[in-house]
């Protein structure tokens, strides 16, 4: 019926119906073949190990860990089910989609209701992934808190890095309020360096350098744009928490920057002819 209205209506002849339709039946079939694959890969990596340790802590008393032993085998039971079901996937993208949809998605409901029975089972600490506990209500009551690897973070690096620049923590500043000072003051300066160094790679070394061979590279030019691609691309991925930006700026967009400046410096003499103020920016950048 649908083919003939539409061919009716002139909007889509028979093949290109058929054509459709194949196309949504193998968008279908890769899809929940991707869910199934990452059911399987969370629940084995994930879960059952979980499951094993959380058993360890009834060694001693088995009489009080209640039904949790039917449980964790119930899942690993109702997972080898869903690997059998997979391999016996029939050939064709119709008869495909149709097996996923009402054979293996079933079994997917059957093993995630298991799962959802553990989780108000193991303990909390062994859970491996957000539960849902977690993810409904935690935001909600919880303020948010840096770390202690955070603020160890910012006790090393921070302070080592104000230290080498001569730069002071406001005195009227204490405990949460400085260090939210010195991460926000971190986070702003490596950024003034990234663009600094950004705009003379752009600007001045880039095209004094076209097609020359610099330091036995042969496309300087090349190499010094594809690190420079690299460091806009990590940048674009800066998380926006000031805590985690400034961790990520100094664990990732810090060693790529030096790698800029490391070529940026290796450019000939010639190329500061005509800018020699940037061959002062990028001495003190680097210092």
């Amino acid at each position: 019926k649908a083919k003939a209205v539409f061919g009716e209506l002139g909007i889509l002849s028979p093949e290109e119906c058929d054509a459709r339709a194949e196309v949504m039946y193998e968008s279908y079939v890769m899809q929940l073949g991707i869910e199934v694959q990452t059911l399987i890969s969370m629940v084995e990596s994930g879960i059952m190990p979980a499951c094993m340790k959380d058993m360890r802590n009834y060694e001693a008393f088995p009489e009080l860990s209640g039904p949790r032993e039917d449980v964790y085998k119930g899942i690993m039971v109702e997972t080898e089910k869903l690997k059998d079901l997979m391999k016996r996937v029939p050939s064709g993208l119709e008869l495909q989609a149709t097996y996923l949809c009402e054979v293996v998605k079933c079994q997917m409901v059957v093993v995630r209701e298991m799962v959802d029975r553990a989780e108000g089972l193991i303990e909390k600490e062994l859970y491996p992934y957000p539960t849902y506990e977690t993810m409904l209500y935690t935001h909600h009551s919880e303020a948010v808190v840096p770390a202690t690897q955070d603020v160890e973070f910012a006790s090393s690096e921070i302070q080592e890095y104000f230290r080498e620049l001569g730069i002071e923590v406001p005195e009227r500043l204490s405990g949460g309020a400085q260090m939210e000072w010195m991460y926000q003051k971190y986070v702003d300066m490596m950024v003034g360096e990234v663009n600094v160094l950004a705009d003379i790679a752009l600007n001045s070394v880039l095209p004094a350098c076209a097609g020359q061979a610099v330091g036995g590279l042969r496309a300087f030019d090349e190499v010094l744009g594809a690190e420079l691609r690299q460091l806009a691309a990590c940048m674009e991925g800066r998380p926006k928490e000031v805590v985690a930006e400034a961790k990520y700026i100094c664990e990732v967009v810090k060693p790529q920057l030096c790698v800029l400046r490391d070529l940026i410096e290796a450019a000939p003499p010639s190329t500061w002819a005509a800018t020699p103020g940037d061959h002062h920016r990028v001495t003190r950048s680097t210092q």
